[in-house]
């Protein structure tokens, strides 16, 4: 059997068991924590999470408006749920909020220099987000966006640890990447790369570690706190998601999705996770616009995000919490189709598979006559 056709059967076992033999490359910090949970009884059983359990009673719809009707007491329950519901199942939340304090003032120092002083943030992404009322544009959104990542697939595969289960998702990925690449003959070694909307960097350290040719990996984010906790993150070598080459080889760029500063045909690879959920429908299709202009003839957009059918699926508690915590999720389910939108922009070759239970991986080519 060839090592490509290896290595895809190798990732739609993942995808249909969650077995894998992939380890860690770096240890979670095991240090004792100084972190003060904001209160201290089960957050499903404090009065402020009860009146949660009241709107979820009163709503088939959950819509942001509803965590602005919220007391902050129940504001506070509910990011304690999504803290010990992560705790429980073995992502260190305290541990690294603890290590990014400890790290904060070179943080600031990366913020200053990252900064894109004239910018000016659309509507769309000045909302609440998260449970945090600034969105992500704060150090506390900022603190806790490490262990939220890791979080993100802590029930996919039950019984496996969730920093396991987390890199289980980021190979399903990448390797859907470089398998579409080799099926369309795309053979010569991806250069250029840009991680849209790359957060604090774990999406950014798997780009890294799947092609290591790569010689310029961007990453574009709207938070410039978000930057300067990736830039602390990626390049210090006892962090968690540490890579030793990203010095070298990551650029910070403080910018929008949808109007970026790159010329046209310039990127092999554009890669987005988990953004155009956090996005309205009307804005995703500029990103997808935008990501075809910059992308060499035969570069290929891969997006990674939530299937709108396993969302539904969700226990009614935490599709209650999704719902109020993110403001464009409804456009997102009723309205976001990525295989129209990158055919109707004019991707070629637009597939969509499952990346694993939850998620959804759509990766499309800019046609080689462009």
């Amino acid at each position: 059997m060839k090592l490509s056709l290896l290595i895809t059967a190798i990732a739609a076992y993942r995808c249909s068991l969650g077995r894998t033999v992939a380890a860690l490359q770096t240890p979670l910090p095991k240090s004792k924590s100084t972190y003060v949970r904001p209160k201290n009884v089960p957050p499903d059983t404090g009065p402020g999470m009860q009146q949660v359990l009241q709107n979820i009673r009163k709503t088939k719809n959950p819509t942001m408006p509803l965590w602005n009707m919220l007391t902050q007491k129940a504001k506070d329950d509910v990011k304690a749920w999504f803290v010990e519901r992560g705790d429980k199942k073995g992502v260190p939340f305290a541990a690294l909020i603890d290590y990014f304090r400890s790290h904060q003032s070179v943080v600031e120092e990366h913020f200053q220099d990252l900064w894109n002083v004239d910018l000016e943030y659309p509507n769309y992404y000045t909302k609440t987000f998260h449970g945090y009322e600034t969105g992500n544009l704060s150090f506390e959104a900022a603190e806790d966006c490490l262990p939220a990542t890791l979080s993100i697939s802590l029930t996919y595969w039950p019984d496996t640890s969730p920093i396991v289960t987390a890199d289980w998702m980021r190979f399903n990925f990448t390797n859907a990447i470089q398998d579409y690449r080799a099926r369309h003959s795309l053979n010569d070694s991806p250069r250029t790369i840009l991680d849209v909307a790359g957060s604090v960097g774990v999406s950014t350290k798997a780009l890294l570690d799947a092609f290591p040719g790569a010689t310029s990996v961007g990453l574009l984010d709207l938070s410039p706190h978000f930057l300067a906790t990736a830039k602390m993150l990626l390049e210090t070598n006892d962090s968690y998601i540490y890579h030793p080459d990203a010095a070298q080889r990551v650029t910070y760029h403080h910018e929008l999705a949808e109007d970026t500063p790159f010329p046209d045909n310039t990127m092999d690879i554009v890669s987005m996770s988990f953004l155009v959920h956090e996005l309205p429908t009307k804005v995703a299709q500029k990103v997808l616009n935008e990501a075809l202009r910059i992308l060499k003839p035969g570069g290929v957009l891969a997006v990674l995000d939530l299937q709108p059918k396993a969302l539904q699926r969700l226990p009614p508690i935490r599709r209650f919490l999704f719902g109020v915590t993110e403001p464009h999720i409804q456009d997102y389910c009723a309205n976001t189709n990525l295989v129209r939108m990158m055919t109707n922009a004019g991707y070629a070759a637009v597939e969509q598979t499952c990346n694993d239970p939850m998620n959804l991986r759509t990766v499309g080519m800019k046609p080689l006559s462009q």
